[in-house]
């Protein structure tokens, strides 16, 4: 169980690793993980008949499973980002609404596009937030929403290709620039 405090927010985390599951039953870990969770719940809460009208808090539950790895022939390539309004992510890389690879003609965005969970881009980021990129082929730039932004500030490689707004097509990461001028997926 881990905390975070950022200013002005204190969150609780209940993470069941191998280590807990070998201790203790698969059940007993996650009955282990529910019951502090709950408990700091109720005490954000407040006790039965003493509420706390004015605490503010939202109860968020992920289940993550690890994926197997693959060889890097078998890794398919996610096409990432764009989305400045009403964007559709997923963290599920088999989430049949995804596509992948590159574009020959111009298309419209995908439906959905792939993200890093909110668990994992809150470790944090080795490159920094941008959330707009220029093509180099046409000179224009696209925006994209913040969790996009911070899946590939979180890993730069994420994603094989990304999606010109203006061009209308998913195109290699390595076609676009960061407005500081730094290529896209390094």
């Amino acid at each position: 169980m881990s905390t975070t405090r950022l200013p002005g927010i204190k969150a609780i985390h209940a993470i069941i690793t191998d280590n807990c599951r070998t201790l203790r039953t698969d059940e007993g870990a996650i009955d282990e993980a529910l019951a502090r969770i709950r408990a700091e719940a109720l005490s954000c809460m407040g006790a039965p008949g003493n509420a706390k009208p004015d605490v503010r808090y939202h109860l968020i539950l992920t289940v993550e499973r690890a994926l197997q790895p693959s060889t890097p022939e078998a890794k398919p390539m996610p096409v990432g980002p764009v989305a400045p309004v009403g964007e559709h992510l997923t963290t599920d890389p088999d989430d049949p609404a995804l596509t992948r690879g590159v574009d020959t003609e111009p298309t419209e965005q995908a439906e959905k596009y792939l993200v890093l969970s909110e668990m994992e881009r809150a470790k944090g980021f080795v490159r920094p937030v941008r959330n707009t990129y220029r093509h180099a082929t046409c000179g224009q730039t696209t925006n994209m929403g913040r969790a996009l932004a911070e899946t590939y500030a979180r890993d730069p490689s994420f994603y094989g290709g990304t999606y010109c707004a203006t061009c209308k097509m998913h195109k290699p990461v390595g076609e676009f620039t960061w407005e500081d001028g730094s290529v896209v997926g390094s």
